[in-house]
């Protein structure tokens, strides 16, 4: 995949398209562990009104249009706490309307991790412990 015209690309859908506010490449590609059967994962957050699935379905089609790749788009409006996460701190921003509107819903997604890391440590130690003990039972 070619970064720099999936940027370009970027940009333009998103400088068209007045409900983007920022587009995030994650998963493989962003982490260069790219192969054959990898997808192009994009995050949106978007402002305004909006459908789902109606959205997705647009945003994957204008990326189809300029790049033969599979797109899986999520919106980052809709995913929980540590996958919005993961996708601001390990991702590749390709787009962003306003750098303070990005900064802000950075900051944010990882305030909102950290404030639940215990819990969600808890939660995994529980469900490593139970899953074990079934397969030592």
């Amino acid at each position: 995949m070619d970064i720099t015209l999936l940027k370009k690309i970027s940009q333009k859908i998103g400088g068209e398209t007045d409900s983007i506010d920022h587009i995030i490449l994650f998963g493989s590609v962003a982490e260069g562990k790219e192969d054959v059967m990898s997808d192009v994962d994009l995050a949106f957050f978007l402002k305004g009104d909006y459908t789902l699935p109606d959205v997705i379905f647009e945003l994957e089609d204008k990326f189809r249009k300029n790049l033969n790749y599979k797109f899986d788009i999520i919106i980052l409006n809709q995913v929980g706490s540590a996958l919005k996460y993961d996708i601001y701190t390990k991702g590749l921003a390709l787009y962003y309307k306003n750098k303070d509107t990005f900064d802000e819903a950075y900051v944010r997604a990882v305030n909102e991790f950290l404030d639940f890391q215990y819990i969600f440590e808890q939660y995994y130690q529980k469900a490593y412990d139970y899953i074990v003990g079934d397969l030592t039972d």
